[in-house]
């Protein structure tokens, strides 16, 4: 999980990651018996972005600043001009849903909650479109079974590699368990 602290400003974007940790983890929590104290952390969280924020930005922006002398003191400013968004999008992009790209090359290695059972992205390199579709049937947080381009099977720890020939290619990475003695690409022995 990521979290981003800069002042206070960025508490909206830990109270996001927490409502959404509510419901991608929810048997979690509950097996953990942490679903009151996730809560409670959210309400005292919203809370305190009612005295922070007083509605002179949009919430949805990660701040850059959070003045603190007055006039302006409580005010979010350079909302729109910050190099914390496109952080918050590479942890996103990169950490969750698992996608790099290195020396022209697109990798997967996704980081999910189980729950999740597929998502979909679409990747553009210049004026080529890559359909990705990551499936999840076995219900696992991580572990790359199998990746196919354009229907082929792909070998697993190379990355695909990408090109600028203005066409849409599909893109199927599947997950499941892998054998932990034989490594990626060897899905584990059935019990």
């Amino acid at each position: 999980m990521f979290l981003f602290f800069e002042a206070r400003g960025y508490t909206w974007a830990l109270l996001q990651s927490l409502e959404a940790l509510e419901v991608d983890f929810a048997p979690v929590l509950q097996d953990k018996n942490a679903i009151v104290s996730v809560k409670q952390i959210v309400r005292e969280l919203e809370n305190t972005q009612n005295i922070i924020l007083p509605g002179d930005h949009e919430r949805h922006v990660l701040s850059a600043d959070i003045y603190a002398e007055p006039p302006h003191a409580r005010r979010g400013g350079w909302t729109w001009y910050t190099g914390a968004a496109g952080w918050f999008y590479r942890a996103g992009l990169e950490s969750i849903l698992g996608l790099t790209v290195r020396d022209g090359r697109m990798h997967f290695a996704p980081c999910i909650a189980s729950a999740w059972r597929h998502y979909v992205l679409t990747y553009r390199h210049g004026a080529g479109r890559y359909g990705i579709r990551v499936e999840n049937p076995k219900g696992v947080e991580q572990g790359v079974v199998r990746i196919e381009l354009d229907g082929e099977s792909q070998p697993l720890g190379v990355g695909i590699q990408l090109v600028d020939d203005g066409q849409v290619h599909r893109v199927r990475v599947e997950l499941g368990p892998i054998d932990p003695v034989q490594g990626p690409g060897s899905p584990a022995p059935q019990a």
